[in-house]
């Protein structure tokens, strides 16, 4: 399927310097803390796109993602409570969005967690910048980044097989035109995220 490439290194993850939700119990009346995360969304071309790339590797080779759960992770805000919403929102709305292009040429495989996914074979300056910018402002909100390089990507399969690193045949161009806070969705049923605020040209 292509040319191998090598390996990658998992997206950063934040925590909370206060305020965190780990080991406390929701107070009775109080909304629920929820897991969540900035992203860039496909539009439905780059979606439908991805979803016949993860549909390409065979029904045995893992679980595929829900087509409305396909996602480039910008930032993993992990449990977050209600109250520290605004902050969050507040931070992402001070960030200048100019829409930038992307290139999905290449896919690898991580075990664990054995999760197939996709991803440019470099990272586009605005979209590291982007990054950048979010990081920064959500220091005033107490969150801080674990020092883990980010390493921009999609999830195509989970519990996945392993699949050597390769070059996409016909790499993927697309068109970044803003990004979103979403959350996941503790139902169990696919879709699993969901958008919560988009920032940018479609916003």
């Amino acid at each position: 399927m292509g040319r191998r490439c090598g390996s990658r290194r998992l997206r950063p993850r934040w925590r909370g310097c206060s305020g965190g939700s780990k080991g406390r119990r929701n107070v009775p009346g109080e909304l629920p803390a929820r897991r969540l995360f900035f992203a860039l969304w496909p539009d439905p071309r780059v979606r439908q796109t991805l979803d016949r790339l993860s549909a390409g590797f065979g029904a045995g080779q893992g679980r595929m993602q829900h087509p409305l759960d396909l996602h480039l992770t910008l930032i993993f805000l992990g449990r977050v409570e209600p109250a520290r919403l605004a902050c969050i929102e507040s931070a992402a709305a001070s960030i200048p969005f100019v829409p930038f292009r992307l290139r999905i040429d290449r896919v690898g495989y991580w075990k664990p967690p054995r999760i197939l996914w996709c991803g440019p074979g470099e990272t586009p300056s605005p979209l590291a910048r982007l990054v950048a910018d979010l990081s920064e402002r959500l220091a005033d909100c107490d969150f801080q980044p674990e020092a883990r390089a980010y390493a921009p990507h999609v999830t195509l399969l989970r519990k996945a097989r392993a699949v050597p690193a390769h070059l996409i045949e016909n790499p993927i161009d697309w068109v970044a035109s803003g990004f979103v806070l979403a959350a996941s969705d503790p139902s169990g049923v696919p879709p699993y995220y969901q958008i919560l605020k988009k920032w940018g040209r479609d916003s």
